[in-house]
């Protein structure tokens, strides 16, 4: 799950189920696993025997209102030419509430950093192709058309060369300690967090410039929600993909207390009050008061 050393490559595939398409998303870590074959996203591709691996790492996810969800793999802004490899751009596309879901190119990014919502989509903050900070609006509410934005004022996001640096509103270049290699970084209302490769999750104020205050291990995936509650996502030695709500770095609510240790858990996202995760191949949505896969 280290962005910075292990060589991530994202695989999306789209697969033909029962008249719906299930997308599929690979950020290997050579560290854990062999490489995967590599195979350009298509309708007519069939999913691994193994869902485990070697689906490895972190998916950006990020959920609108209406039940979209955008889901981004890492990528790599490719600093030693790597660019030229489509295996490490960024995949991204869209899950709607009830439909197919949908590749959707953004041109021009290598290396995700950070996504957000706008007033009837999302932004993305990555690097260009000259492995620059830039950032991606999506036009309309279907979110297939991407072009060039500055970077949003509000936006935290990660450092595309140092592991031990986020960016805070403004840009601002705030240190992580604790020898944290930062894999996302999520602001609150007065403070914010950050998972770590290392499956830790870290806490500090919105005005500090050092993150070194842990607030839990086994996580492998962060959300900030609704006053300020955090989903997170857990692999431990009994169960791969637990997900908890915290509250002040304290668990106020198990929304499933183990998905099962034949898959990793590799992003979640609030939609309202309720929540996607991203668990092995599968989108798990729980709008319905049950847990759900997508199409």
């Amino acid at each position: 799950m280290n962005r910075g050393v292990a060589a991530g490559l994202a695989v999306a595939c789209v697969v033909a189920n029962f008249g719906a398409y299930a997308v599929l998303r690979d950020y290997l870590s050579t560290a854990r696993s062999p490489e995967p074959a590599w195979t350009t996203p298509s309708g007519d591709e069939s999913a691994p025997a193994d869902p485990v691996n070697p689906l490895q790492g972190s998916v950006f996810l990020k959920g609108r209102p209406d039940g979209a969800v955008l889901r981004l793999s890492p990528g790599d802004c490719g600093t030693e030419g790597n660019q030229d490899d489509p295996r490490q751009l960024p995949v991204a596309w869209i899950s709607p509430a009830e439909a197919a879901p949908v590749v959707v190119e953004i041109d021009g990014l290598t290396q995700t950093l950070a996504t957000g919502l706008t007033a009837d989509g999302w932004w993305v903050v990555g690097t260009d192709t000259d492995c620059k900070v830039t950032a991606w609006t999506a036009a309309g509410p279907d979110g297939t058309t991407w072009s060039r934005s500055a970077v949003p004022a509000r936006a935290w996001y990660l450092d595309p060369v140092d592991p031990r640096l986020v960016h805070a509103a403004g840009g601002r270049a705030v240190k992580v300690g604790a020898e944290c290699d930062a894999e996302s970084v999520h602001p609150a209302a007065d403070h914010y967090y950050v998972v770590c490769t290392d499956d830790r999750l870290l806490q500090a104020s919105l005005d500090s410039d050092l993150i070194e205050s842990g607030v839990d291990t086994g996580v492998t995936a962060a959300a900030v929600g609704p006053d300020g509650l955090v989903a997170v996502l857990y692999n431990t030695p009994t169960c791969r993909a637990r997900l908890e709500v915290l509250d002040e770095g304290k668990p106020v609510e198990s929304r499933q207390e183990c998905f099962g240790n034949d898959r990793f858990a590799l992003g979640v996202t609030w939609i309202g009050e309720d929540l996607a995760a991203q668990i092995g191949y599968a989108l798990l949505d729980d709008s319905s008061g049950t847990w759900v896969e997508r199409g």
